[in-house]
């Protein structure tokens, strides 16, 4: 898929350092680390997960952007640090093992669902070793601290960093480009499509398109499970429908209900504790045919709901923030990240780092008038 060139980002996308280091096998490469001040001892992240059919490098001039654009606007040199890293998705790149396994049904892959599905949900997990593994191979001497994680994720990376947002804690905020929260629906219409063999649109779910072993993990795993009226079975066949692990996207009117019931005054739901304090950006085209925007939009939808109705109780501490999400669908634009998307991410990120660098701020202003001495987590 299309992504911005260098040259279309401008100066900011001209040069990174970059250094490679391989963690737990994984090749992943740091952009950003020579960059960094010595005074700078703690730092915000922001992993880069690329499209199916590319390669971590495709990310290379958004690493460059992003942490360029901090480093000239941050100019206090004791201020918060900035660095990307990039990996290949599994079964992609470096870790290559079949092609094929990276098709769709169109082009020639029978399991199109089963693989996808497995390839962004391992990269999801690959996510969190790394995320946890990180600061052993750059900061051995734990001279600096890692004291934020975000995500920005592009078409597949962007089915990836949805599942990150929900079952990452140490991620805060996420971008998610042309990707979809609903695995269900979109192998739905992107089978309606593509008509794979066994296709019939009443026994999709169950069919050996897609297994319901598949289904129970989807449902473990996919952040539509989260609310029922997103898995409503659409004629499902008998034997499925009786086990109770059918489901399909629900009507484009269907009233979507709460995941739980609303919970006791000063008591957050399931969801809300896995979810306060985070930040989401959704960037879509309508014209995306790909990954449709219908396919997101029931789920967006209740998201900002409960996002909405979630009220953070007086006298709460000041670590518990609210869940913050924004939804951004641009007209005409097809299956592509384009340069007014990358703006707007950058947009978002940078009112992060604000946030986290006027903390980090606070502290060294406390630190210095009380003569203490700063230790690392």
């Amino acid at each position: 898929m299309a992504l911005p060139s260098r040259s279309a980002l401008g100066p900011s996308a001209a040069y990174i350092s970059e250094r490679e280091f391989c963690i737990g096998g994984i090749l992943t490469t740091v952009y950003g680390l020579e960059e960094l001040g010595p005074d700078i001892k703690q730092l915000s992240c922001l992993w880069l997960l690329h499209p199916r059919l590319e390669t971590q490098a495709c990310m290379q001039p958004l690493a460059a952007y992003m942490v360029n654009s901090w480093n000239k606007k941050s100019l206090d040199p004791k201020s918060l640090g900035f660095i990307a890293i990039s990996f290949d998705h599994r079964n992609h790149g470096s870790r290559l093992v079949s092609a094929r396994a990276n098709e769709t049904w169109r082009t020639g892959n029978p399991t199109h669902a089963q693989d996808m599905f497995s390839i962004y949900h391992g990269t999801f997990r690959d996510t969190s070793t790394l995320i946890d593994q990180v600061s052993i191979y750059l900061f051995p001497r734990a001279e600096r601290t890692i004291v934020d994680h975000m995500v920005l994720g592009v078409s597949l990376g962007g089915h990836t960093a949805w599942q990150c947002l929900l079952h990452e804690d140490l991620i805060t905020a996420c971008v998610i480009v042309v990707g979809c929260p609903n695995f269900g629906a979109l192998m739905l219409d992107r089978a309606g499509k593509s008509k794979p063999s066994t296709f019939w649109p009443s026994s999709f779910f169950g069919s050996p398109d897609f297994p319901a072993s598949l289904i129970r993990v989807v449902r473990d795993w996919d952040p539509a499970a989260v609310y029922p009226g997103l898995l409503q079975p659409l004629s499902p066949p008998s034997s499925l429908a009786t086990a109770g692990v059918s489901f399909s996207p629900p009507p484009q009117q269907a009233v979507i209900p709460l995941e739980f019931p609303s919970p006791r005054p000063g008591r957050a739901s399931p969801l809300m504790r896995r979810l306060r304090g985070k930040h989401v950006l959704n960037l879509a085209g309508d014209a995306d045919k790909l990954v449709p925007y219908s396919c997101c939009q029931p789920f967006l939808t209740a998201l900002e709901a409960t996002a909405a109705a979630d009220v953070v109780p007086l006298g709460s501490p000041a670590s518990v923030a609210p869940l913050v999400v924004q939804n951004i669908v641009h007209e005409g634009v097809g299956h592509e990240m384009t340069v007014q998307m990358v703006r707007d991410a950058w947009c978002f990120i940078e009112a992060r780092l604000r946030e986290k660098d006027h903390l980090v701020a606070r502290w060294d202003m406390f630190t210095d008038q009380y003569g203490l001495t700063r230790t690392e987590d």
